[in-house]
């Protein structure tokens, strides 16, 4: 069920993002928004498991439309400079904190009524986007230009390949060959799609967007930051249920510390970037995410939550409302307003693709290490495994720091 909103959420981002150029912003989101509410009710009354994953397929879909646009409607309704970075430090704050409010409230409401109300949660609150997003948001102008149906199919065969190997590859019973054969296939489509762009008039991606440099950095710091918060969020669930025996509504109680620290540093951002640039939060922010997984990394059987979780959580969580408004900023400035949801749908793929790869070396080292040790201490084998995690996760952070030391420009990024 997981994996099938992963997919078609993953997959369908890029094309969702075009389209939305194309057949502007409120139009797309307000469908999106359609379908995901549809999806969700039907979800919560299905009767067998197949309606279920039919349905979260239908639901990740919805919100590959809806993502894009968020984003790019930010770019088009706050022209001003400062106003921008304003809304993009509330929509990183909401985007980065979603993850513990869902955990805490999808617990209180499972508990409370059961999973079906997880899904149709979503249905009264869709429901009022959707009344009144229509006095908020402009109308938009549809753009006369053809869509690239080849190149958008490729391309979403190839991400959806991608995103299906990272999210299964640890938990299928396959031989090493057919994983590899699906990436190699997957990046063999991503190269026809290259050669499809260079060659077509209006392609789905102008590769010319990637000289940008500040724009291909955002891309990359994107793609480290979903691999560095994918890891850090699944080994803290792991570590909170299995080590220190806390039930699911336990474990949403004490990501709220995280949630709320992204919340206060996304929305004070702003601030920092207009005295001292994006490249000041650009390096600063990953910085800030590995010291929160290096102290983490230290958690261990007899850890507390006071000693070995909330000191790293605040950290990492100053790291990632940080990043994500300033990676935010960066990618969509100075990117022509016809572009906006292809920039966008980019930089949501880049995160879904990070987090996937994340998740998936998480997995795979912390099982190699566990495997290790098991026999003997197991417990003590688990939190191992967790630790090497952690440290890999933290590896990836240094990535993101030569990343926005060297990449970006300060005249880029000094606004």
């Amino acid at each position: 069920m997981v994996t099938a909103y992963a997919l078609a959420f993953g997959g369908f981002l890029l094309l969702g993002g075009r389209l939305a150029d194309l057949f502007g912003q409120r139009r797309l989101f307000l469908a999106g928004l359609m379908l995901f509410i549809l999806a969700s009710f039907a979800g919560g009354l299905a009767p067998f498991q197949l309606w279920l994953i039919a349905a979260r397929a239908a639901q990740g879909l919805g919100a590959a439309l809806v993502a894009p646009t968020v984003l790019s409607l930010i770019m088009t309704l706050f022209t001003e400079e400062s106003e921008r970075n304003s809304a993009l430090g509330i929509f990183g704050a909401i985007d980065a904190s979603g993850f513990s409010a869902g955990v805490l409230f999808g617990g209180l409401l499972t508990n409370a009524w059961g999973w079906r109300w997880v899904l149709f949660v979503n249905v009264p609150i869709g429901i009022a986007v959707m009344i009144f997003a229509p006095f908020f948001l402009p109308k938009g102008q549809r753009v006369r230009k053809r869509l690239d149906i080849i190149g958008a199919l490729i391309v979403t065969i190839a991400f959806t390949l991608l995103v299906f190997v990272l999210s299964t590859v640890n938990t299928s019973a396959w031989d090493w060959f057919i994983p590899t054969g699906l990436v190699m296939t997957a990046f063999l489509l991503l190269v026809v799609f290259l050669l499809i762009e260079c060659r077509i008039p209006d392609p789905l991606i102008h590769l010319g967007i990637f000289r940008r440099r500040s724009f291909t950095g955002a891309i990359l710091l994107a793609a480290t930051l979903g691999a560095s918060s994918g890891t850090v969020l699944f080994v803290l669930t792991l570590y909170m249920q299995e080590i220190l025996h806390y039930s699911p509504l336990q474990t949403g109680l004490a990501f709220l510390p995280l949630g709320l620290i992204v919340v206060i540093t996304a929305t004070r951002i702003p601030k920092v970037i207009a005295r001292f640039g994006r490249k000041t939060s650009l390096v600063g922010g990953p910085i800030l995410l590995m010291a929160g997984m290096l102290l983490l990394s230290r958690i261990s059987v007899t850890g507390t939550f006071l000693k070995d979780i909330l000191p790293g959580e605040l950290l990492f969580g100053m790291g990632v409302g940080t990043m994500i408004v300033a990676a935010t900023s960066a990618v969509t400035s100075g990117v022509r307003k016809d572009e906006q949801g292809t920039a966008s749908g980019l930089f949501n793929t880049a995160q879904q693709i990070g987090l996937a790869i994340g998740l998936a070396l998480a997995v795979a080292i912390e099982t190699a290490q566990t495997t290790v040790l098991v026999a003997s201490r197991p417990a003590i084998s688990l939190v191992d495994g967790f630790d090497a995690a952690l440290l890999a996760a933290a590896v990836l952070a240094v990535l993101a720091i030569m990343i926005g030391a060297f990449v970006f420009r300060r005249a880029d990024t000094n606004q």
